[in-house]
């Protein structure tokens, strides 16, 4: 045997050992044994009783509290302890030993904790096999121990060039190309799935019916016409399929209280279709209307007292320098002033507003020996304001625009002139008054005077006059600066035109409106109404009569995308995007009015062909009219714009009052699309308008024609996202208990419970709107719902486990699974407590079944086909977490009502829910 009295050893990178540098050693073969030293010294001496006692000792020095002097009968004594294999007097071997723990093994742990193992890090932090940690990880090409960065096939680390489908480098720092796959497989192939789900596929090539296109005849939609739908003496417009089934209406929704159906209703202007059939012929004289005069406040402080307003209208060919005291002493009571608002006082920055509107003032002025005012107008009567008007009109001019070829002698009557008269004082200061003069010249550009008479066809011309001179009296005080202006003013002139003097005056019955035209403008089309005559004599030569214009029927549609139509109703997953949010296009096509209309089941698809050169446009109203506030033609005219101001907020604001047009005059394939986004599923109600029109002979303007009040009804599906659910939170948004995603209920709902009583009652009282559809539908499935299980009655709930697979029975996780029979003719399963009575036979102390956590069990298979552990003394009051680590969740709920109080308010869920209680002793629901 060698003894070392000292060695140096270094570690030899090649040979994978160490090697001896120095050391100082001699062989020994002789007997070897244990030194063992004492652990301290005592003596005994006799009591003079026959006992021996110790009489001196010092074995606590040496061993401690527990090293104790034994005496023998013989007057021997010794220390209780003895030295271990450390020489630790009382030891335990311990302070010596390895990291084995046997006493001087001489055994340490490596750099990774091993025992007596050798991985050691070199001096490049490199272990044995290579690694650069003690979890097996190596350095990337970063030289990040542990790193995910790696070199491409091009030699770039981290880079991004790749292999392509021809194993070639390519992408990244090459500069190869890098080919693909197509859907068909071939590397650097162009097919492409089509859209019809086809690898290199034609796409959409079967034309249906309306001119779009799908890809199999079976998605072909057509457009019926059904009489008495959705109501009597209606005729709904309904989507039905190749199979003539109705794809407008929902099956196995016997909700008699809601009407679900998808339409379209097209509803005719009675007053429009009068004016057109009975042929309403219109004859003017020539006339003069102001058609707006708006007064507007210059932005001055304080209130407003001592207000006056006048306007007169005259044609006196005034001096434009006229000087305040001129233009005052024009403006006569008696002769010309046709407006004036006695003094009063206002409000701070008070302010008229318009004070004429569409009014004609002057019938028949070419008429020199009847000129008047007209009779409508004088009979004006408004709370503060008078109308100042005489029986005749000496003072307007009665040649104004006379017949180029045999013009006025008189220079007074080659301008109409308006002067207004503006007051308001502040409270104790004199404001300056205003007078604003307007002048029509006969020279001006828009009108008509250069034409002669018998080229004139009776047009009337809207002009906004220029304003020609202003001036201001004299105030007083400190606040003198005027008041008003006039923000707004537009007139209308039928000018002289051959016999135009012998025409009375066509009498408007009530609630038809004379002819009015348009420039082709969109802040025009607002002056259009269904109650206008339109004026044959503006259209030219080509229409003889309003009747001659024939009836049409707008057929609607409204895509995503040229895709799935939203007055269809689809299975649920099987529509192509038709779930909110969605954008969706608006069009229609104009269709002849057939004779068969009467006929149940009409199919429209023959285009308008025979007009009278009609163009169409169309504009929705609402969007959503889920009130159905609109819903006559009384409501459509309440909700136009008042004015441009209103309609440009509509348009920027609601989307709505924006004009589509058809480019041709049958709407046959160059329909313009109107486009909107909902956020929300449900029913939709889109209220819109068609109108027909015409371009008159003069190229610059339209008349209005007929006129179709549309109803079309949507539904936007119900996206994922947007299904009922229980919340990542504890399920604050749910109402129904989820569905069609039926999560399983544990315990069962009873028939008898507050909640399906409360579905019954709901869908019994038919509390609906049209539009909740989604509601309706999510009541009736969640009465017919049969996922949830029966109830179990009152039960203690420990644990849950689900499993995706059956075979692990109880016997099988009780480990009895091969005990439960002797010889095959017997059967002793965990159930039978007599013979399974814990003494004889018992179940093993550890089981699969009775580990707390599945990740406790040692059986790796039952552990992956877990999928759901819930352990219900772990809750929060609203969860239960999922320790199978799968990240499920358990959603407390108990028994609660679901109510719906009015048409007008939502469903909802009763906020008091009878939650299951946990007891504390063994943490059970």
């Amino acid at each position: 045997m060698k003894i070392y009295n000292e060695i140096i050893l270094k570690w030899n990178d090649d040979t994978k050992s160490f090697d001896t540098l120095y050391e100082d050693s001699f062989e020994y073969d002789g007997p070897m044994m244990l030194a063992v030293g004492p652990c301290g010294s005592c003596t005994c001496t006799d009591n003079g009783l026959g006992d021996w006692v110790v009489y001196y000792d010092d074995c606590e020095e040496y061993g401690g509290f527990g090293n104790t002097p034994i005496c023998d009968n013989n007057g021997g004594c010794e220390c209780s302890c003895v030295q271990d294999e450390c020489g630790v007097c009382c030891g335990d071997g311990s302070t010596c030993a390895g990291c084995d723990g046997v006493p001087n093994s001489g055994l340490v742990d490596d750099d990774c904790g091993e025992c007596g193992g050798v991985n050691y890090f070199d001096e490049v932090g490199l272990l044995l096999d290579g690694s650069c940690d003690c979890n097996g990880n190596v350095f990337d090409c970063n030289d990040i121990c542990g790193g995910l960065a790696v070199e491409d096939c091009a030699g770039v680390c981290n880079g991004s060039a790749d292999e392509d489908c021809n194993q070639n480098c390519c992408g990244g720092t090459t500069t190869v190309v890098c080919l693909e796959e197509d859907c068909a497989g071939d590397c650097g192939g162009s097919a492409v799935v089509d859209v019809c789900g086809i690898c290199g596929g034609p796409g959409e090539v079967i034309e249906c019916d309306d001119g779009s296109f799908v890809c199999v005849e079976s998605q072909c939609l057509i457009k019926k016409i059904l009489k008495d739908k959705p109501y009597p003496n209606f005729k709904g417009q309904y989507n039905f399929d190749s199979n003539n089934r109705n794809k407008g209406i929902v099956k196995n929704i016997d909700n008699k209280f809601v009407n679900v159906d998808l339409y379209t209703l097209s509803e005719e202007n009675e007053t429009n279709e009068f004016i057109l059939k009975n042929n309403f012929v219109w004859e003017s004289n020539t006339y003069f209307k102001i058609k707006k005069l708006t007064i507007s406040h210059t932005g001055v402080s304080r209130k407003m007292r001592d207000t006056e307003f006048k306007v007169a209208l005259t044609g006196g060919s005034y001096d434009a320098g006229s000087t305040y005291s001129e233009m005052l002493g024009y403006m006569d009571d008696n002769t010309n002033l046709i407006y004036k608002r006695p003094r009063q006082h206002n409000g701070k920055r008070w302010s008229p507003g318009t004070i004429i509107e569409d009014q004609t003032i002057i019938n028949k002025y070419d008429d020199v020996e009847n000129i008047k005012y007209n009779d409508n107008y004088k009979e004006l009567e408004y709370s503060g304001t008078e109308y100042v008007v005489g029986g005749e009109s000496n003072h307007f001019p009665t040649t104004f625009c006379d017949d180029p070829d045999n013009p006025s002698v008189d220079p007074s009557d080659d301008t109409i002139d308006i002067l207004v008269y503006m007051k308001g004082d502040a409270k104790y200061d004199k404001r300056r008054k205003r007078i604003q003069h307007f002048q029509i010249t006969r020279y001006n550009s828009e009108l008509d005077c250069s034409i002669p008479l018998a080229n004139r066809d009776g047009n009337a011309i809207s002009i906004i006059p220029t304003l020609v001179n202003t001036v201001v009296g004299d105030g007083g005080g400190n606040l003198t600066a005027a008041a008003y202006v006039v923000s707004e003013i537009e007139v209308e002139i039928v000018t002289p035109y051959l016999d135009s003097a012998e025409f009375a005056q066509t009498e408007l019955q009530e609630g038809i409106a004379s002819p009015h035209k348009i420039k082709d403008i969109d802040n025009q089309y607002i002056e259009l109404f269904p109650n206008i005559v339109p004026f044959i004599g503006w259209m030219g030569s080509s229409v003889l009569y309003l009747s001659d214009f024939q009836d049409f029927r707008p057929i609607s549609y409204v895509n995503i995308s040229g895709a799935d139509d939203l007055q269809s109703y689809y299975e649920y997953g099987k529509s192509i995007g038709s779930s909110a949010p969605i954008k969706i296009d608006l069009k229609f096509k104009i269709m002849k009015v057939l004779v068969l209309d009467d006929v149940d089941g009409t199919e429209y698809n023959i285009p308008f062909t025979n007009g009278q050169g009609e163009k169409f446009k169309f504009f929705v109203l609402d969007w959503n009219d889920g009130l159905n506030e609109i819903k006559d033609w009384d409501g459509v005219i309440d909700n136009y714009p008042s004015d441009i101001g209103d309609l440009f907020n509509k348009q920027r604001n609601d989307n709505t009052f924006i004009y589509a047009d058809c480019q041709d005059s049958h709407c046959n394939g160059d329909e313009e699309n109107l486009s909107h986004f909902y956020q929300t599923p449900g029913i939709k109600n889109i209220k819109a308008v068609v109108f027909s029109y015409v371009n008159n002979s003069d190229g610059d303007t339209i008349q209005a024609i007929r006129w179709k009040f549309m109803t079309i009804r949507i539904n936007i599906g119900v996206d994922n996202v947007y299904m009922e659910d229980f919340g990542d939170l504890g399920g604050v948004d749910y109402t129904t208990i989820p569905w069609p995603h039926t999560a399983p209920i544990i315990s069962g709902i009873s028939e008898d419970s507050k909640y399906m009583n409360s579905v019954d009652r709901v869908l019994d009282e038919g509390k609906f709107l049209e539009t909740d559809l989604l509601d309706s539908i999510l009541l009736e499935k969640s009465k017919n719902n049969d996922e949830l299980g029966n109830y179990l009655g009152k039960v203690d709930i420990e644990q849950v486990r689900y499993f995706t697979t059956g075979v692990f029975d109880m016997n099988y996780l009780l480990g009895i699974d091969n005990l439960i029979t002797t010889d095959g003719s017997d059967f002793y399963p965990y159930t039978n407590s007599s013979y399974w009575n814990g003494e004889t036979n018992q179940f093993l102390e550890e089981t699969l079944a009775t580990s707390i956590f599945i990740d406790d069990n040692i059986d790796s298979d039952l552990k992956s086909k877990c999928i759901l552990e819930l352990n219900m003394g772990d809750n929060d009051g609203k969860t239960v977490m999922d320790s199978s680590g799968n990240g499920n969740k358990g959603i407390i709920i108990g028994d609660y009502k679901v109510n719906k109080p009015s048409k007008d308010s939502p469903m909802r869920r009763d906020s008091n829910m009878d939650l299951p209680k946990t007891k504390t002793e063994n943490g059970a629901l």
